[in-house]
C-alpha cells in the first residue's frame, strides 16, 4: 500500500486525467504545458504569460481562454464598463454614436470597425468616434488648435 500523498495523486489521475504538479507531469519536460480545459499537452506558445503564476504562463490555453470569455460575455462587459469608467458612456452610446458616422471615422471618414472614443482631455467631453491614426494625431498635436492651423499652414505653403 502507497503512501496518503500517493492515494490522493492517484485520486487525482483518475478524476482529471493527470497530476496537477508540473514537476512530475512528463508534460514539463518536454516543453509541453497541460490545458486544463482542453485536456491535451500544447506547446507553451500557445499559453499567455502570466507572471503571477510558478511558470509564467495561464493555464488554459489562448484558444480555450477566447472560447471562454466568448462564451460568457467577458469582452462584451469588460468594454461596457471601460467606457463607462474612462468616458462616462455606455456600450449603447457607443454603438448608437457608431451607426450615426456609419462606422467612419469624423475626420477622414474611412471606414473602420475599431474606432477610438475621442474626448477632450481637459473637460472629459466626447466629440465623437475616431480611427486609430486621427486619434494619434491630434494627440501628437497636444489638441491643440493653433498647432493644427500652423501645420495646415505648413503643408499648404511649405
Amino acid at each position: 500500500m502507497g503512501s496518503y500523498s500517493e492515494g490522493i495523486r492517484q485520486a487525482f489521475r483518475e478524476t482529471r486525467g493527470m497530476v496537477k504538479d508540473n514537476v512530475t507531469h512528463p508534460s514539463h519536460y518536454e516543453g509541453l504545458k497541460w490545458c486544463g480545459r482542453c485536456k491535451k499537452d500544447l506547446p507553451k506558445k500557445q499559453f499567455a504569460k502570466n507572471r503571477a503564476k510558478p511558470d509564467g504562463l495561464q493555464e488554459r490555453c489562448k484558444e480555450c481562454r477566447a472560447k471562454h470569455y466568448k462564451d460568457t460575455g467577458y469582452w462584451e462587459t469588460s468594454r461596457d464598463n471601460r467606457l463607462k469608467r474612462k468616458y462616462g458612456i455606455s456600450l449603447e452610446d457607443y454603438e448608437a454614436m457608431f451607426a450615426s458616422q456609419d462606422g467612419c471615422c469624423k475626420i477622414c471618414k474611412i471606414s473602420d470597425e475599431d474606432l477610438v472614443v475621442d474626448h477632450c482631455h481637459e473637460t472629459g467631453i466626447v466629440r465623437g468616434l475616431l480611427c486609430s491614426s486621427c486619434n494619434w494625431g491630434l494627440g501628437n498635436f497636444k489638441d491643440n488648435a493653433d498647432l493644427l492651423q500652423a501645420a495646415e499652414e505648413y503643408l499648404l505653403h511649405g
